[in-house]
């Protein structure tokens, strides 16, 4: 995974105003060929929190989030389901913050959500 595009990535996050070039970012980082085969699946209790009450902004709730936690970069990314909508996320630890975007299987509508984070508490191994 490029740590120069994932940096990249993060100050992005940081600083939008318009989270469509983010994801869109996001979807580029992810078609590199070593993205599915680095980090492991993992039960965040903090992480699926705070996404709960962005989901609420999105217009659903939350259900069948899967999560992969890539330690050598602190970078969760993984998919969820929001009703019709199917949506992905990505978080950085050292940022504290994450952002979610669900899309309306139906009409194409797309929403986004940025929220915050605190890690504190330790991220559980899940296996499958």
């Amino acid at each position: 995974m490029n740590k120069q595009r994932l940096e990249s990535l993060k100050a992005h996050l940081v600083r939008a105003k318009d989270f469509a070039p983010v994801f869109e970012e996001f979807f580029d980082l992810a078609e590199e060929a070593d993205f599915l085969d680095v980090g492991h699946r993992v039960c965040a209790p903090v992480i699926e929190a705070s996404l709960t009450a962005a989901a609420r902004l999105l217009g659903g709730e939350l259900k069948d989030l899967l999560l992969i936690h890539v330690p050598e970069h602190g970078f969760f990314h993984g998919g969820f389901q929001l009703g019709r909508r199917m949506g992905s996320v990505f978080v950085f630890q050292d940022a504290q913050m994450g952002l979610a975007a669900a899309s309306d299987m139906v009409t194409g509508d797309t929403r986004f959500a940025r929220f915050s984070i605190s890690l504190s508490v330790p991220v559980d191994q899940a296996e499958k």
